[in-house]
C-alpha cells in the first residue's frame, strides 16, 4: 500500500472545523489589537497576499500576526512579524524563549 503525502494546505483544509477561523490582527505601538481581516477558509495565496499587503505598512514597533482561533486554539498565533526600528522581523518562539529573525515572506513552520 503507498503511502499519501499531503500538503500542508491540504492538511489545514481537511482539519478546519466549521467553527474555525483565521484572522490577520494587527497591534499598533500602544498596544491597540486590531483584526484587519477574517479568513472562513484556509487559502494560502489569498492570506499571504493580504497579510504582505499589511505587514508593508508596518511603523516601527508595531506587529501583524496571523493567527487560528477556534473552540480548542482560541488566538493561537501561529505567525507574527514585527517592525523593530524599520526592520521587518519574524517572532520565533521556542519553549519558553521568543528570539527574532529577518521576515522575507509569509512561511508557516
Amino acid at each position: 500500500m503507498q503511502k499519501t503525502i499531503r500538503s500542508f494546505d491540504e492538511f489545514i483544509n481537511e482539519k478546519q472545523k466549521p467553527e474555525t477561523r483565521w484572522y490577520i490582527e494587527h497591534v499598533d505601538e500602544t498596544g491597540e489589537e486590531t483584526i484587519k481581516e477574517t479568513f472562513d477558509e484556509f487559502d494560502k495565496n489569498e492570506i499571504q497576499k493580504k497579510f504582505d499587503e499589511y505587514v508593508k505598512k508596518l511603523k516601527p514597533d508595531e506587529e501583524l500576526s496571523f493567527k487560528k482561533d477556534d473552540k480548542k486554539y482560541v488566538g493561537e498565533f501561529i505567525l507574527t512579524v514585527v517592525n523593530q526600528d524599520g526592520k521587518l522581523m519574524r517572532e520565533v518562539t521556542k519553549g519558553s524563549r521568543t528570539f527574532y529573525k529577518p521576515y522575507k515572506k509569509f512561511e508557516i513552520e
